[in-house]
């Protein structure tokens, strides 16, 4: 029981940072675009 609740916040922190890099590459899109018009 506690591997599967490490296990479960292992994934839980992944999901977090993948979350975060999406979020920085969406909002250097953003700027890219903005500084293109």
């Amino acid at each position: 029981m506690i591997a599967r609740a490490a296990t479960a916040e292992k994934d839980f922190v992944t999901l977090y940072l993948l979350l975060l890099f999406l979020s920085n590459a969406f909002a250097l899109i953003n700027v890219e675009s903005e500084e293109k018009i």
